[in-house]
């Protein structure tokens, strides 16, 4: 036996609250840039001048035939989830749920919840020459988990006698304006096929934007046949604005003009200070059985029974040490193709990295001298995406573009969809 006595409002509140948390100030930029992005973002052993201070500093290091390079308008974006695509949506949007057709959404829920990611790099400019580069760019993520709890009281009702308890539901946001300086230093090696081999280092100002995240979420609920109770809470800590610094540190070799491999360690040490607005808000709600009855009196509706609150608070600036992130890559040149391996591995659940260890596969070939075609897999634990991207030449400006797919060959029929775009000049 079920009762949906309420299950409407208790899942408006805790969707609502987790939303809001989720995609509050979310951007929706593409965590790479558009010649990453359409080789599955298996480019750090790859990129060249303006490019390097993005994916390897020690990149800087290989001889170019132009010594300036300019990057500028680097933007894109992505959005995704671990359980529905597009198609799920034209299914079920407006349709009248049979108890199959409820099953089955529950079904696509992954892991017991659903996983919202969108993380984002928008690149104003980057200015390169030689050894040495200069960068600006702001840096955006937004990660949350809503558990598959809440989906089933929302389309089945209150099971009689079960207790849901609705974990996980988290979620951060996180976003920045890095101003980075970035060199590299080749060293000569005693090995005639070492054609190089550099260290490289990136120096940071980073300048916090927004943040937010659920410190604990608790939420459960209890329906008997004569009485229900429900109870849930939820901190959240935020600032607006914050300082910081960071490095990000190298290692790049050059193998008999054909293959190249890359080590980088992102935000090798890193920590910002959040001291704009920083505050600690808690919301709480309760439903109790001894007011139960009041739902049937006269002139008494199912907000009546809820007592609910949300408290903020203004607390001490607190620092926050952004995730370490170590990129593994090699590359293999031969004529006008090029292949690219790499493995991304976080060391820190954030809006801006995961632990689970990533895969990339890429490719580029260059079948004119004013075009380049790219391709690429990528592969995280549940996650796979297929990509896409193209680079014209138009005199000493190059055009990328780039489109992503999440769990789909076709852009727009997986669960996520990126798109993202830059140029670069070279002179």
């Amino acid at each position: 036996m079920q009762c949906k006595l309420f299950a409407r409002p208790f899942l408006i509140f805790m969707v609502t609250m987790a939303s809001l948390l989720i995609f509050q100030g979310q951007s929706r930029a593409e965590w790479g840039l558009a010649r990453g992005v359409g080789m599955g973002g298996a480019i750090s052993a790859l990129a060249r001048g303006a490019e390097a201070p993005a994916y390897n500093p020690a990149n800087l290091a290989y001889r170019q035939p132009h010594s300036w390079s300019f990057s500028v308008l680097g933007v894109g974006g992505f959005i995704a989830n671990n359980s529905f695509s597009i198609e799920h949506y034209n299914r079920y949007n407006g349709k009248f749920l049979t108890e199959k057709d409820k099953e089955e959404i529950l079904s696509h829920l992954k892991n017991h919840t659903l996983l919202f990611d969108s993380k984002g790099h928008a690149q104003a400019l980057s200015l390169a020459y030689k050894n040495f580069a200069f960068s600006l760019s702001w840096l955006a993520g937004a990660r949350g988990d809503i558990a598959k709890e809440i989906f089933e009281l929302g389309l089945m009702g209150n099971e009689l006698d079960r207790k849901y308890d609705f974990n996980p539901i988290s979620g951060q946001v996180l976003s920045a304006r890095v101003m980075s300086l970035s060199a590299a230093l080749p060293l000569k090696m005693p090995f005639e096929n070492i054609d190089t081999f550099a260290f490289g280092l990136s120096l940071s100002y980073i300048s916090g934007l927004s943040y937010g995240n659920v410190n604990e979420s608790i939420a459960q609920s209890l329906t008997g046949l004569t009485s229900t109770q429900a109870r849930g809470s939820m901190i959240v800590q935020s600032a607006r604005g914050g300082h910081g610094y960071g490095f990000n540190l190298g290692m790049a070799m050059a193998i008999d003009q054909s293959w190249y491999l890359s080590v980088c360690m992102e935000n090798m040490i890193s920590t910002v200070t959040w001291n704009r607005d920083p505050e600690l808000t808690i919301s709480r709600f309760e439903l109790v059985d001894n007011r139960f009855s009041d739902l049937f009196t006269e002139n008494k509706n199912i907000d009546s029974v809820f007592v609910s609150s949300d408290t903020t608070y203004s607390i001490a600036p607190f620092t926050y040490d952004l995730p370490s992130v170590l990129r593994l890559g090699a590359a293999y040149e031969i004529n006008n193709a090029t292949l690219a391996f790499e493995i991304v591995q976080g060391f820190k659940e954030s809006a801006w990295s995961e632990r689970q260890m990533r895969f990339s596969l890429g490719a580029e070939y260059k079948p004119f001298s004013w075009l380049d075609l790219r391709s690429g897999f990528l592969r995280q634990e549940h996650i796979w995406a297929m990509s896409y991207g193209t680079g014209f030449y138009l005199g000493s400006l190059r055009w990328d573009l780039a489109l992503k797919s999440f769990g789909h060959v076709l852009p727009g029929q997986g669960t996520g969809l990126g798109a993202a775009m830059g140029f670069q000049f070279l002179f």
